[in-house]
């Protein structure tokens, strides 16, 4: 007797049923070099906005 929610006896391999892994790969990759560089960035900012805390202001200007 065959129940109705069994799995088929004889079904095909599952092949990942349309998903991309090297796709998925790539897209993965690609978040984390831009995670990375947008750190770097704001690392690089931070460095050039506490340049710009100084006391007084006056020594920002040019003699």
């Amino acid at each position: 007797m065959h129940t109705p929610n069994a799995p088929p006896l004889h079904r095909k391999p599952d092949r990942g049923q349309g998903r991309h892994p090297v796709l998925l790969f790539i897209l993965v990759a690609a978040l984390a070099l831009g995670a990375a560089a947008s750190l770097l960035w704001v690392d690089v900012v931070a460095q050039s906005a506490d340049a710009l805390n100084v006391k007084d202001p006056a020594t920002l200007l040019p003699p």
